[in-house]
């Protein structure tokens, strides 16, 4: 259950290069904090990871701020800016040294490169990880997107376009149709003060520690435990189960404070078919499991029918509908 471990609320920047001029990021990174203060039941981060476009920072941990303790980590947003097409953006975190993108190559190529050099960095102590940021076919053609060895997918990014984001879960969706597994990642992309705190993911951790968190992300994006953490605008999930005996998905998330209002299930089936809408249960309507008012408790039990499957969690009462995507289960992965 994401609360008796402790929820991590996980911040991704992918700041411009170029702006790091105009801000000093410590000042930022307290406007980050202090805006976080004002609502802590939605947006209370543990700590953030900085990636900035090709430039390492570190800024360590900022303690006592607003009578809290925030953890920053460092990291690297690899990959050339204004390039004609559009090169490949990997997101390395928990790295110590800087990377410099490849400038030759296929997308796979260029993606596999900065993947293998964050890789070469981790140890069983300091544990990195890699993210493919803001998958459109420009940048990450289909061959890279279904060979490519990284298991983590931005699906969601605060500083683009609804249809840029739209084309982000597709990509995802073409991914996991054609046998690639990923987890999908949410973060702010913020360039500057405005576009902070409204897009993050949330983890499964025994501590804050950058070592934990990033060995949870493992677990998600290697497929062995799809319920260590999930990517959301605002949506709190109370708990994300999967029973591997009775392959059944179960999520439990409370309809109180504005916080959700239903639970839908998107599959692609066996036979080809693909179903945005395979089940949606809302508060004690004929599908939920849970009689309380106030929680819903949405359940999907896997058949021989189902090749994928992913729960997302919407709160409609938004302006802009907050939403919680939970990773995928996938029988070439899962079963």
């Amino acid at each position: 259950m994401f609360m008796q471990t402790r929820q991590r609320h996980v911040q991704i920047h992918h700041t411009k290069k170029e702006l790091q001029y105009k801000w000093h990021m410590e000042d930022m990174i307290v406007k980050i904090f202090h805006n976080f203060t004002k609502d802590m039941h939605k947006k209370r981060f543990d700590f953030i990871f900085i990636t900035s476009h090709n430039r390492m920072d570190n800024y360590g941990n900022l303690d006592d701020l607003y009578g809290y303790s925030l953890k920053v980590f460092k990291g690297e947003e690899i990959g050339r800016t204004g390039q004609t097409p559009k090169d490949p953006h990997v997101a390395g975190l928990n790295i110590s040294t800087e990377i410099t993108p490849p400038t030759s190559g296929t997308s796979l190529q260029k993606i596999t490169y900065m993947d293998d050099a964050v890789f070469d960095q981790w140890t069983s102590s300091t544990p990195t990880d890699s993210i493919i940021n803001h998958p459109t076919v420009e940048r990450v053609d289909n061959n890279a997107l279904e060979n490519s060895f990284v298991y983590h997918l931005e699906i969601h990014n605060n500083a683009s376009n609804d249809t840029d984001n739209n084309t982000y879960k597709n990509r995802w969706r073409w991914a996991l149709n054609h046998g690639a597994y990923y987890s999908g990642i949410a973060s702010d992309d913020a360039h500057g003060y405005n576009g902070i705190g409204n897009a993050w993911i949330v983890v499964k951790s025994p501590s804050s520690s950058a070592k934990d968190i990033v060995d949870a992300l493992n677990l998600a994006g290697w497929g062995e435990d799809i319920t260590s953490y999930y990517a959301s605008t605002g949506v709190v999930v109370e708990n994300y189960l999967f029973n591997s005996s009775s392959k059944t998905l179960r999520v439990e998330v409370r309809t109180d404070d504005n916080n959700a209002d239903q639970v839908r299930f998107k599959a692609k089936k066996t036979n080809g078919k693909y179903k945005s809408n395979l089940l949606t249960v809302t508060d004690n309507d004929s599908n939920d499991k849970c009689s309380e008012v106030g929680l819903i408790c949405a359940e999907y039990q896997i058949n021989s029918n189902i090749y994928w499957i992913r729960p997302v969690v919407t709160d409609n009462d938004q302006p802009s509908p907050w939403k919680a995507w939970l990773q995928p289960w996938h029988r070439d992965y899962q079963w």
